[in-house]
């Protein structure tokens, strides 16, 4: 139990040590969800203990392939739960295997968190760490970006006219407790899911779940990287009294990740011509995002021991991340939006747009 424990709390600390810990090797077997814990440990202790040790020994017993020692206990405990226990089980399937898509409707897009990185790149860095998946764009199909902010915050009302600097760091604190929030749920959700549940289809791994999570991190920096190609944010120099508050504590580069977008004047929008590396960029995240729904609808449908009742609580904490990247995603994102619209010089909104081929200015 001490060893699990340790286990337990190197992943939180590490968050996604999980694929480079070999102590996973044989990692499953030895804890369950809570709804059917006594059962599967009563199975393993009577019915499944002599292949549960060639699991543990690596005793293939002449077998062959990469599941030989995994797939026999996987075979036994099934084989003694009864019909209901397996009927609930594969309810617990289809709950899951939802879960992807149902995500990235609840997540942000890429474009989004990549308008945020341009000034907060550590809180971007949070928020796509800390969800699960990203919401998906239409294939080929990338809007422009600068054409968000043309349209009117419909949050206006919800922002104060000005925030004392003291407030600004408030915020911003409350922020990133946030986001380390979501990502230490999602890593501690992630690594019970491995741990606790087998995959159908590939019984001997123990990574699969939070590798589909951590590949959300993957499919954002492609949707950053697109929008720093597409869009230039020009500020305004912070006051003189959010700098004071600033430096304080952190170097003068930090002032900008460290205060609410909403209290960073934004003098204008500039968007730069669209090259084959914002093509391939943008492209690729929305191909990316697809393939990510695909491989985690494929991974959460073939879970294998636990229920519909456990199912739904693992569920409702990948969307409790996810949910909370949101929300700060819209925070910052309007803060923008909003920023642009107080203080954007006479342009369309603060906005200018680069000529494309062909065009004159």
């Amino acid at each position: 139990m001490k060893s699990v424990c340790r286990r337990r709390a190197w992943v939180s600390l590490h968050l996604w040590g999980l694929f480079a810990a070999p102590v996973f090797s044989q990692a499953h077997f030895r804890e369950w969800f809570p709804q059917y814990r006594e059962n599967f440990t009563s199975i393993m202790r009577n019915n499944c203990s002599s292949v549960y040790q060639d699991y543990v020994t690596g005793n293939t017993r002449g077998a062959t392939g990469k599941s030989a020692t995994s797939r026999p206990v996987v075979a036994c405990v099934l084989a003694a739960v009864d019909e209901a226990g397996k009927a609930n089980l594969a309810s617990a399937g289809v709950v899951l295997g939802l879960l992807p898509s149902m995500l990235s409707i609840t997540s942000s897009m890429t474009n989004e968190v990549g308008l945020i990185a341009l000034r907060r790149p550590v809180l971007a860095l949070l928020l796509a760490v800390g969800t699960p998946s990203a919401n998906a764009l239409r294939t080929f199909e990338q809007p422009e970006p600068a054409h968000l902010f043309l349209e009117p915050s419909p949050f206006r009302v919800l922002y104060p006219p000005h925030l004392s600097p003291r407030f600004q760091i408030i915020v911003s604190a409350i922020q990133y407790l946030i986001g380390i929030g979501a990502v230490t749920n999602l890593a501690e959700v992630s690594y019970e899911v491995c741990i606790r549940t087998n995959v159908s289809w590939a019984t001997e791994t123990t990574y699969l779940p939070a590798l589909w999570a951590l590949l959300t991190m993957v499919i954002h920096v492609l949707g950053t990287t697109a929008m720093h190609l597409r869009i230039k944010v020009v500020n305004q120099s912070l006051s003189d009294t959010v700098r004071s508050e600033c430096v304080k504590f952190c170097p003068r580069w930090l002032e900008q990740e460290l205060v609410p977008s909403i209290s960073q004047p934004i003098e204008k929008i500039e968007t730069r011509r669209t090259t084959w590396w914002f093509l391939i960029a943008s492209w690729g995240a929305s191909i990316a995002t697809f393939w990510q729904i695909i491989f985690g609808t494929c991974i959460f449908s073939g879970i294998l021991f636990i229920s519909t009742q456990d199912a739904w609580m693992v569920f409702a904490r990948y969307w409790v991340s996810a949910l909370c990247c949101r929300l700060i995603v819209m925070f910052e994102f309007n803060g923008m939006k909003v920023s642009l619209a107080m203080n954007g010089d006479n342009g369309t909104r603060g906005i200018r747009m680069e000529p494309q081929h062909g065009q004159h200015r």
